[in-house]
């Protein structure tokens, strides 16, 4: 667990401010970040996630999908009375980037602060810097389930 901890933050450290990072490299930090996630929670999530890519040497700005799969952890229901789950469904074929990250909503209501948002409105307008035209972000929100979806088309 140190060690995925370490690899996170020397990611963050030493390719944060990088342009371009390969795929590969980006997803090595989602999944490491995720690794960390499920022992956190213990059996309190069923965490799954599917990583279909074609080309993990293109290269994509630095963390570019963490945002989306941070908040699946920060609002999925995790109790000792609900199990919670989150689906991460990746997707690289030519030029397109898919992202699918679906979590199971708490039943317990939610303590309202003044950060609500604040990741979200980041993500879209470092979106429209980096891929202005180029990319659908949709967030939908029902009784049980948030599920966010971005496509990114990677030829201008």
């Amino acid at each position: 667990l140190l060690i995925k901890y370490s690899e996170i933050l020397r990611y963050q450290l030493y390719n944060g401010d990088k342009d371009k990072v390969s795929l590969e490299q980006d997803i090595q930090f989602l999944k490491d970040f995720i690794a960390v996630e499920k022992v956190r929670w213990e059996n309190k999530l069923t965490v799954t996630c599917s990583w279909k890519v074609e080309n993990a040497e293109i290269e994509i700005p630095a963390l570019l999908f963490i945002t989306l799969v941070e908040n699946a952890f920060k609002h999925v229901s995790k109790s000792d009375f609900e199990k919670g789950y989150i689906n991460i469904d990746f997707l690289q074929k030519e030029n397109l980037l898919q992202l699918e990250v679906e979590n199971s909503k708490s039943i317990l209501p939610k303590k309202k602060n003044n950060f609500n948002g604040l990741g979200l409105k980041n993500i879209k307008e470092r979106l429209d810097i980096l891929f202005y035209g180029n990319y659908s972000l949709s967030i939908e929100e029902t009784e049980n389930i948030y599920l966010t979806k971005l496509t990114i088309n990677l030829q201008k």
